[in-house]
């Protein structure tokens, strides 16, 4: 696996790949790699000529509004599960090259922001850097984790709406500890107990499901589920029951999502769950 800084380098790479006429997969991560991303990176490999992961731990934009997430990185530890994981080149993109100055230019997308989701600058400043990713990589199969559903739904629309060379998103499902809990860079700031705690979460929105498969079609009555099963338990941050592009419907049909957050502590655990009716 090939470690690149500089831009230069990773257009050298690419060029070459695709004068080789070779596929490309795409992974993006911030940092503090878990199973998660590196099941995005087995699946990139198994349909992809070659994989590259965009890791971007290192920068800070003050003028963003946003930091990175405040968990422990290590791009040592991360480079080397990432070649274990199959990824061919790793480039960790110096801040200065990315955005030299400020930029004038904004993507936002105000239909998808919710109560209690991603705060709307946040979002907003996800989509910009990722558009800005994907057009420097160019034609690439995008891989995502349902984990992060207001992202992966915003990203799908912001590529289809910019004619973003994006062939494809593949989406994987999360994947989860033994109890249900997602995989997240996050969860290592859990205390023991919150740690057991924080199972109440993927089993609110099981229960919500359940309800759906028996028949209950008011959103607002499965939403009513995952808050009785959350409150009490830990600081509910959100619950939504929404179709799967984040819009309100109802009665339910369709393809449904179910999202919630609570907080442990100091720590924000988010889980969503697609159903079918």
């Amino acid at each position: 696996m090939k470690i690149l800084r500089h831009k230069a380098d990773l257009d050298a790479e690419l060029t070459a790949l695709r004068a080789q006429n070779k596929s490309i997969g795409w992974v993006g991560t911030s940092g503090a790699l878990h199973e998660g991303h590196l099941s995005l990176l087995r699946h990139a490999g198994s349909e992809n000529d070659a994989v590259i992961m965009f890791w971007t731990g290192d920068m800070a934009f003050p003028w963003a509004g946003i930091s990175n997430p405040s968990y422990p990185r290590d791009y040592e530890k991360d480079a080397a599960m990432a070649a274990s994981a199959g990824a061919k080149l790793l480039y960790i993109p110096r801040g200065e090259e990315i955005y030299p100055q400020p930029p004038i230019v904004t993507v936002t997308t105000p239909a998808l922001h919710r109560p209690g989701l991603t705060a709307p600058q946040h979002l907003d400043m996800v989509a910009l850097f990722m558009s800005k990713f994907l057009s420097m990589v160019g034609g690439c199969t995008c891989y995502m984790g349902e984990k992060d559903w207001q992202q992966l739904v915003m990203m799908r629309q912001v590529a289809s709406d910019l004619s973003l060379p994006v062939t494809r998103f593949v989406i994987t499902p999360t994947v989860r500890d033994a109890d249900g809990v997602p995989l997240s860079s996050r969860n290592i700031k859990l205390t023991p107990e919150n740690r057991i705690a924080a199972a109440i979460v993927p089993q609110a929105l099981e229960a919500a499901a359940r309800a759906i498969a028996e028949g209950e079609r008011d959103p607002n009555r499965v939403r009513e589920i995952i808050v009785e099963r959350i409150e009490g338990q830990a600081l509910l941050v959100y619950a939504h029951v929404v179709s799967e592009t984040l819009q309100d419907i109802n009665p339910l049909r369709g393809p449904i999502r179910l999202m919630a957050c609570a907080r442990f502590g100091e720590v924000e655990i988010l889980d969503n769950l697609g159903v079918n009716i």
